[in-house]
């Protein structure tokens, strides 16, 4: 049986890599170059690739490998459309509950965004997007 958890960290490795656009839309992902940068097998990394296709995050096709999907425009406004939608219902559920502190750290973040989607900065806004989701 394979480790769990290095297939899980595998996948998130590889999906922050995608995410903060070090593997851009197009780019083939080579289980044997990830295992050699990880020092891992390639079982792991592989389990770690179909669980990315799950995602929608990767292609894997036969014979042709594993490349990073890009995404239309469309699928783009739509995913963000939803994403808004839950992510206004979980800060009214879970902001009932939080202390003055993270309330203010909140809010200073949401307050950021402005300036980022202003600047059009993707990376900016991923690394904004993963501080909201630790509070």
């Amino acid at each position: 049986m394979k480790d769990k958890h290095l297939v899980q960290n595998t996948a998130l490795y590889l999906k922050n890599q995608i995410l903060n656009f070090k593997l851009l839309p197009g780019v083939k992902i080579s289980d044997k170059e990830v295992a050699q940068q990880l020092g891992i097998s390639r079982s792991p990394v592989r389990e770690a690739l179909i669980q990315l296709a799950e995602q929608g995050l990767v292609d894997v096709r036969y014979n042709k490998g594993v490349t990073v999907k890009g995404f239309s425009i469309k699928e783009v406004e739509d995913l963000y459309t939803l994403r808004a939608a839950l992510e206004s219902l979980a800060v009214n559920l879970t902001t009932k509950n939080m202390d003055q502190r993270k309330l203010r750290a909140l809010e200073s973040l949401l307050n950021s965004y402005t300036k980022i989607i202003h600047d059009n900065d993707p990376v900016a806004f991923n690394n904004a997007d993963q501080k909201f989701h630790e509070l």
